[in-house]
């Protein structure tokens, strides 16, 4: 998430992806963004999705992002 989120590095995350890296593990960058603001938010959020990232992901306080 932060890979892809702060300076859009897609190849690195393509890498990281192919590591056995799950976009769904950890905070999601919709939660993330609601503290830190990313420069490439939109193109990371269209690449986490394409990368199987689920929108509605919760964080460890069971909440979604539009809580």
């Amino acid at each position: 998430m932060i890979a892809v989120g702060h300076a859009a590095h897609f190849r690195f995350g393509d890498e990281l992806l192919k590591a056995g890296a799950d976009p769904n593990a950890g905070t999601s960058i919709l939660h993330a963004s609601c503290e830190w603001h990313f420069e490439h938010l939109v193109s990371a959020l269209q690449y986490l999705v394409q990368a199987g990232w689920k929108v509605n992901s919760r964080d460890s306080t069971g909440q979604t992002s539009l809580h």
